[in-house]
């Protein structure tokens, strides 16, 4: 049995992310249209939505993508080796008892269905050498409990309203 995982940004993880960004615009419409409301009304809503949810969503996802998009992980859970393959930095290879802790980063509004922004999170893992690597939710769906299952370590948790990697 192969004990590898292999992480990488997918389009299908980044359309699972993006598509809840499209489901008030369209029952706005849906509601425009059955409730007989003016063009107006329908482009004050829109403007309103766009600048508290889908700009931000849009924020969010690009800097998410920006962090990861030439960055591969490999994880052998039976070797307890991580390998970091990235574009902008060295590659490395370190063991799992060399990460020091994790971060979680989540949004307060996560998991509540109010924003589309509030389903982007991302992990920051911290070596002992203080060598620090971000993987975010575009390259691992179930981020929280993947990470946290693989290396046997309880992150510390930080919220807030977006979740952008500094």
């Amino acid at each position: 049995m192969n004990n590898n995982l292999l992480f990488q940004i997918t389009i299908k993880q980044q359309i699972l992310l993006l598509s809840r960004m499209f489901v008030v615009p369209f029952g706005m419409v849906f509601i425009t249209i059955y409730f007989d409301l003016s063009i107006d009304a329908f482009i004050y809503i829109f403007a309103l939505l766009f600048a508290i949810d889908i700009l931000p969503t849009i924020a969010i996802h690009f800097n998410y993508w920006q962090e990861n998009k030439n960055c591969i992980i490999e994880i052998n859970k039976d070797k307890k080796v991580l390998v970091v393959i990235n574009g902008r930095d060295k590659n490395f290879e370190v063991g799992f008892d060399e990460i020091e802790f994790f971060y979680f980063f989540y949004s307060i509004v996560y998991n509540t269905g109010w924003h589309s922004f509030g389903q982007y999170r991302y992990c920051k893992l911290v070596f002992k050498d203080q060598t620090q690597i971000n993987i975010t939710c575009l390259m691992v769906n179930d981020i929280e409990n993947t990470l946290q299952n693989t290396f046997n370590l309880n992150p510390i948790k930080r919220r807030a309203l977006l979740c952008l990697i500094k």
